[in-house]
């Protein structure tokens, strides 16, 4: 019966009635080689950097894996690999190399040891991993720094560097602290610069740096350029005009202003500019079913609908219609236009889809405007007079109740198919 070799420690197993008058001398290898090697073996292996060093443990010969303590020498450092056998076994690794070494088993994780560093690990039979992570107690010859996670004192008193111990220590000497930026507001440690920073010397205002000053009443001159709006001031150094968004005059000229929502004290002048046309010459009409107008702003209260010299190639009337994020509206309409022509002639449309407008081409060719006002609770009224070439006048009215805020015009036929073939419209509002 030939022999086996132990799982781990790879000692020879002689087998039954093997070995005849030669036991004696694989036993002596066993328990004086192999076994001494691996309970108090030292041996020392280099590695390279950047490369893998593959130590083993053979069968029933010695095997640098098989020592107890191992120490690396050579060059350490980035992807060092120490290949280890997957057997059972505990290693005390000393890395005495110039980097980092990793100890594993090949394709798995393994620890890296830091160079200088000592420490026990093991294989568990799949990879290396650390035989400890616990000690119930711990007594050291020095004390512990900072950068290893220590205080660096053996009193509990005071500490050193970083580390104050004391739950209320007394400071003696002249104690340093960082000093925080004017109008910190925590319970850091105030420092002298800090407190000088924030109050200066306390006496007139020309001498104060302080961030907030509370003054109840007297007033501040001497400000060596007007306070401008982005610190609550108004820019200017006059009261007839101001500047930016800040307009001081009791009756002032506004140009080109952006107002929103504006309330307005005493008898305002409001310049041309003070009504927004949506496009600056009219959109052509010409190709088109349908000419919108959109992004409106919510807090307009007055829409006019321009039409110059408009045509269409059908007989379908026009119809004007309004609108919210949510798309134009096609209900909730109560429209009538009546026209009257130059021998005394009249008709009358209805429409609950728009705001109709009985024109109609090649009958003429339109000109003429729609006046939408703003009621409240969503709800527009309308009035429109036009008049063709064909000399008939066109009058009307309505009303429509949106269901949320208005924010674009349409301006299209009843059908929806005959199209424009002439003439520009354009939309302002105020």
């Amino acid at each position: 019966m030939s022999s086996t070799y132990s799982p781990n420690l790879k000692i020879e197993l002689i087998g039954t009635g093997d070995q005849a008058g030669n036991w004696g001398a694989t036993t002596n290898t066993n328990l004086g080689t192999l076994l001494e090697q691996s309970i108090s073996g030292y041996v020392t292996q280099g590695v390279t950097t950047g490369t893998d060093t593959i130590i083993t443990i053979p069968d029933g010969t010695t095997g640098v894996a098989r020592n107890m303590f191992i120490e690396l020498t050579g060059t350490g450092g980035a992807s060092t690999n120490l290949i280890v056998p997957v057997n059972k076994k505990l290693y005390f690794i000393y890395n005495n190399t110039t980097g980092a070494v990793t100890v594993k088993v090949t394709g798995l994780t393994g620890v890296s040891v830091p160079a200088a560093a000592k420490m026990v690990l093991v294989s568990n039979g799949t990879d290396i991993v650390t035989a400890e992570n616990y000690m119930a107690a711990l007594t050291l010859g020095a004390a512990l720094p900072v950068a290893s996670g220590g205080t660096g004192s053996t009193s509990a008193a005071t500490g050193t560097g970083g580390v104050v111990l004391a739950a209320s220590p007394t400071l003696t000497g002249t104690p340093l602290a960082p000093t925080a930026a004017p109008g910190t507001n925590t319970t850091q440690i105030a420092t002298t610069a800090f407190v000088t920073a924030s109050t200066g010397t306390l006496g007139t205002m020309s001498t104060q740096n302080a961030n907030n000053v509370a003054i109840t009443g007297g007033t501040i001159t001497g400000l060596s350029s007007p306070l401008p709006v982005a610190s609550g001031g108004t820019g200017s150094t006059t009261a007839s005009t101001g500047s930016g968004g800040v307009v001081l005059a009791s009756s002032p000229t506004l140009s080109s202003p952006t107002i929103n929502s504006p309330t307005f004290g005493g008898t305002p002048t409001m310049g041309a500019s003070f009504i927004t046309r949506m496009s600056s010459g009219g959109v052509s009409a010409s190709g088109n079913t349908s000419i919108d107008f959109t992004s409106m702003p919510s807090w307009i209260n007055s829409i006019t609908v321009m039409f110059s010299n408009i045509s269409t190639n059908g007989s379908s009337f026009m119809l004007v219609r309004l609108g919210t994020s949510s798309g134009f509206a096609t209900s909730g309409y109560v429209s009538t236009c009546n026209d009257l022509d130059g021998d005394g002639g009249s008709s009358t449309s209805d429409s609950t889809t728009g705001l109709i407008m009985r024109v109609q081409s090649p009958a003429g060719v339109i000109n003429g405007l729609m006046n939408i006002a703003y009621m409240g609770s969503n709800i527009w009224a309308a009035s429109v007079t036009c008049a063709s070439t064909t000399r008939v006048v066109f009058m009307g009215g309505g009303t429509c109740s949106l269901g949320g805020t208005l924010d674009r015009v349409r301006i299209t036929t009843v059908n929806g198919t005959d199209a424009f073939d002439a003439g520009t419209i354009n939309v302002s509002y105020q």
